[in-house]
């Protein structure tokens, strides 16, 4: 049997991180799995459009140092 269950790492939904590549910030809408390969992923979308297409990435690549997590009530610039 394949185990279904999400990470216990997911970053928390309405977190906002920064793209260090391209400086966007986005906000995180949930996880899922990617049901290709059976990878635990991260939901997320533009943080200034709730209108913009919502993105998968799997975990481990969210989690690898090309987003950073931005705190509550600080700067979003």
């Amino acid at each position: 049997m394949i185990d279904l269950s999400l990470p216990k790492y997911i970053p928390e939904v309405g977190s906002l991180w920064r793209h260090l590549k391209t400086r966007v910030i986005y906000e995180v809408t949930g996880g899922c799995r990617i049901e290709a390969i059976n990878e635990p992923a991260v939901l997320y979308r533009r943080q200034d459009d709730p209108d913009s297409v919502v993105w998968a990435r799997p975990v481990d690549e969210f989690l690898d140092g090309r987003f950073s997590k931005l705190k509550y009530g600080g700067p979003v610039c």
